[in-house]
């Protein structure tokens, strides 16, 4: 059975190049929640809402990428850094930083269990984009 750093790690792997909402969505406990804190706000996410959420960005963007910096377990949860890097429908031959995120997940019965998550919208200069390639996991 993979760890909970292994599950939290192939979760950030996924893009939808070469993955399905449904692959994403398999990671989700059916009883899971994303306690969120955005620059819009906070937000308590469940399944559906998880599930509505990602299903939305699919629509939107061709290409994510989680540029992980750093990724630390401790038991049951991980606690992962990220800068989040997409290509819209509109222009997809341009990557641009989306935005950075810390989250700490509780991983249960091998799924995505609870979540704890800040964001911000990415700052687009090169020493903001280099601090997440300082410390490479």
């Amino acid at each position: 059975m993979d760890t909970a750093k292994q599950i939290v790690s192939n979760y950030y792997k996924l893009n939808f190049l070469d993955n399905s909402v449904e692959d994403f969505i398999a990671f989700y406990h059916p009883d899971c929640s994303l306690n969120w804190h955005s620059s819009k706000g906070f937000k308590k996410l469940n399944y559906d809402d998880l599930v509505a959420s990602i299903t939305n960005i699919s629509r939107s963007y061709t290409y994510l990428r989680a540029d992980v910096s750093h990724i630390i377990e401790e038991g049951n949860h991980v606690s992962i850094r990220f800068a989040l890097h997409g290509t819209t429908i509109e222009d997809e031959d341009n990557e641009v930083p989306l935005a950075y995120y810390n989250t700490i997940w509780e991983v249960k019965d091998g799924k995505l269990y609870r979540g704890f998550e800040m964001s911000q919208p990415a700052d687009h200069s090169q020493e903001s984009l280099n601090s997440f390639n300082e410390i490479k996991v």
